[in-house]
């Protein structure tokens, strides 16, 4: 692990190569496309608990969709909130998170939505109305979603 910027984490596969980047992006400045190179998922910090403001959502939107736009790396975007590890309910239960979530998936460019990993679109497809829980699953205990008719 080391800290390629302030607000950058990057992660080694121990031969040299880096493999991952986690990058809280509500403090960074533009341009970043640089960040994002020659790594595989990069992890974006986008809001935490006390931090889901219009203003951090901007600069958020304002990052993500310039910085991959004038990107040449295909790396994965997984999109993080912190705070919450403590609340045990699922982060579209939570009122103000759900309406965050679907503020910066309505704001994103489609080249930004493409690159999303499974989990951030499940994520944003719940908090936009698209998909909805609909139990667990009795073996792995996941949450299983259904489409829901918009």
């Amino acid at each position: 692990m080391a800290l390629a910027a302030p607000g950058v984490l990057s992660l080694s596969d121990g031969e040299g190569c880096d493999v991952l980047q986690a990058v809280d992006v509500r403090s960074l400045r533009l341009p970043g496309a640089s960040l994002m190179r020659d790594f595989d998922a990069v992890f974006c910090v986008v809001g935490g608990k006390g931090d889901l403001s219009d203003a951090t959502l901007a600069s958020v939107l304002r990052y993500l969709n310039t910085t991959v736009r004038t990107s040449t790396a295909n790396a994965a975007i997984h999109l993080a909130l912190d705070g919450y590890d403590d609340d045990s309910r699922e982060l579209w239960e939570i009122p103000e998170v759900k309406a965050y979530v679907r503020r910066l998936i309505l704001g994103l460019d489609l080249e930004v939505m493409s690159r999303l990993d499974p989990l951030s679109r499940i994520l944003g497809s719940v908090c936009c109305g698209m998909l909805r829980p609909v139990g667990k699953d009795p073996v792995t205990g996941n949450t299983r979603f259904e489409r829901t008719d918009l």
